[in-house]
């Protein structure tokens, strides 16, 4: 049996998987080294684009890539993987239908958690990718808790896009008043809480003082990358 329990396909985008990693080393509980995680990164960075992937409804290059990837994790004896990208779960069912090994439900687990720690949850705010959007897979699992979901407009998705594509994506920063402009608006159409749920995005967690309406779906993913390792989360 491996000791790399954890897998995770990365590489959408590296700096993104980097974070993870990061926050995965920050909210593990332990003394000492040799009581972290012994987990694989699999940094796939020329894997094909989740959004291009979707709007083209060419679903099949970035499968058969993420296929060849769960393939390497078995043969290592992987049992976990993590995929910290909210857009490549459009295809969660398809990818899991082709491995043994347990890939944990990214939007299913922020659902799970906004649900567990917010009360009288009516509209939640969805922001992310063209891609995550388009998809519907907020969504979808928002309609199994009677839940709302609320995306930001034409207009301010434009700006989402700019933030992630050309700010964070290429030059690994962006504009925290941008951002929170689109948050703005969410919040006027009723929103009491909203979704981080694009891992670029979640840098403005990771580099700003948010108020405590987001909720990260890259936390979420962490906190539950940890818990199946057999690890403890540690108190902030």
């Amino acid at each position: 049996m491996s000791n790399y329990k954890l897998g995770i396909i990365g590489g959408m985008g590296p700096e993104a998987t980097a974070d993870f990693f990061t926050r995965i080393v920050e909210k593990t509980d332990t003394s000492s080294d040799q009581e972290h995680l012994d987990l694989v990164i699999l940094n796939h960075s020329s894997i094909s684009d989740r959004t291009t992937a979707i709007e083209s409804k060419e679903y099949e290059p970035f499968i058969s890539q993420i296929k060849k990837d769960l393939e390497i994790l078995e043969k290592i004896g992987v049992e976990i993987v993590a995929i910290p990208c909210n857009t490549a779960h459009f295809f969660y069912h398809e990818i899991q239908s082709q491995t043994k090994i347990r890939i944990i439900n990214m939007i299913e687990e922020s659902l799970k958690y906004a649900t567990q720690n917010y009360t009288e949850i009516k509209k939640i705010g969805i922001m992310a990718t063209d891609g995550t959007i388009n998809s519907k897979i907020y969504e979808n699992e928002c309609k199994k808790y009677n839940i709302e979901t609320i995306t930001p407009s034409e207009k301010n998705q434009e700006v989402l896009m700019d933030i992630i594509y050309n700010g964070i994506k290429k030059e690994g920063k962006g504009d925290i008043k941008d951002f929170m402009k689109v948050a703005d608006e969410l919040k006027e159409k009723g929103c009491n809480i909203i979704i981080i749920g694009c891992t670029e995005l979640s840098y403005f967690k990771k580099n700003c003082n948010l108020p405590e309406y987001f909720v990260d779906a890259m936390d979420t993913l962490v906190i539950k990358s940890i818990e199946l390792s057999g690890k403890k989360i540690k108190k902030d």
